[in-house]
């Protein structure tokens, strides 16, 4: 499918940005085109992406219109959906101020590999270690009696190629121990592989598009450090903002992938009073993550209810 590029007005650049107003320079065009695999074209503006494909740092900040600038125009060069899910953004507080990440869906990855007409599949699988001997298994699956999990590897086949694209990572280099390393550290790792495995073997459509498990947990931000000078306190049981982020992404993509749009789910919350009125109900980026706790549980329910009736 071809896809279209089309500009109703020149994209803002940086430079000319700060001639103009805070305000008129967020409501700017910053790039027109038609998605990967879609037939509607979208609009980008900075305004756009702080209310709907960003998720504000802990301290409430949101990404600066030179943020915008680069995530549309990596957007557009990849023809990715930010709509959709394809890409969005997350803000960490460092010490040296608020950074954004830009955070792609495996999927996107996936879509441009099976959209290529020399894709010819991909293995995956583990990287054990067992009284120092090596062994890559296929697949991931991993019991601790099996040996110590160090890493992961993919290969992926190209038709035009004699020689496979095989990539190897390193479990040390991601896991520091949060969230889905915790519980299944073997998948995790099998997906940054497959990751890093597609974007070498089709880098002109897959470049610069990194996934949730290589930025959001594998690089681990750099977030502000408390003063050493200062008491810790006591331990409240309160998750790390890292931990909130992730969490909330979690819950958006799940809720994502049994609703019909968006739209419908941010309707359901308002009308279950899951959002109170007053409250920002465009974005499920904008919701808390009790809210999106309770959003996700709803439509597992009404998904589960559905596939029942269905049979």
């Amino acid at each position: 499918m071809k896809q279209q590029t089309t500009t109703k007005q020149a994209p803002a650049t940086t430079k000319e940005a700060s001639a103009e107003s805070g305000g008129d320079a967020l409501k700017r065009m910053l790039a027109e085109y038609t998605p990967y695999g879609e037939a509607t074209p979208i609009e980008l503006s900075a305004a756009s992406i702080q209310r709907f494909m960003a998720i504000p740092s802990k301290k409430g900040k949101l990404p600066t219109f030179e943020d915008c600038v680069r995530f549309a125009a990596l957007c557009k060069a990849r023809l990715l959906n930010p709509l959709s899910g394809d890409a969005y953004m997350v803000g960490f507080d460092t010490h040296t101020g608020t950074k954004f990440e830009i955070i792609t869906a495996y999927q996107a990855l996936s879509k441009r590999a099976e959209g290529s007409a020399r894709y010819d599949g991909i293995e995956e699988g583990l990287i054990i270690m067992t009284d120092g001997v090596r062994a890559n298994t296929t697949g991931a699956f991993y019991q601790e009696s099996m040996g110590d999990l160090v890493g992961a590897w993919a290969r992926v086949y190209r038709s035009d190629r004699k020689v496979p694209i095989y990539k190897e990572i390193i479990r040390s280099s991601y896991d520091k121990g949060l969230n889905w390393w915790k519980t299944d550290p073997a998948l995790m790792a099998c997906k940054i592989a497959r990751a890093a495995a597609l974007r070498e073997a089709f880098p002109t459509t897959t470049g610069g598009m990194y996934v949730r498990e290589e930025i959001g947990e594998g690089a681990q931000r750099n977030v502000t450090p408390k003063p050493k000078e200062l008491p810790s306190g006591p331990d409240l049981g309160l998750p790390a903002p890292e931990a909130v982020a992730d969490a909330k992404i979690s819950h958006i993509e799940s809720i994502r992938g049994m609703v019909p749009d968006e739209k419908w789910a941010l309707d359901v919350a308002k009308e279950e009073g899951i959002t109170q009125p007053g409250e920002d109900h465009e974005s499920l980026y904008r919701m808390t993550l009790e809210q999106l706790e309770q959003l996700d549980e709803m439509c597992q329910a009404v998904h589960v209810a559905a596939k029942e009736a269905a049979k």
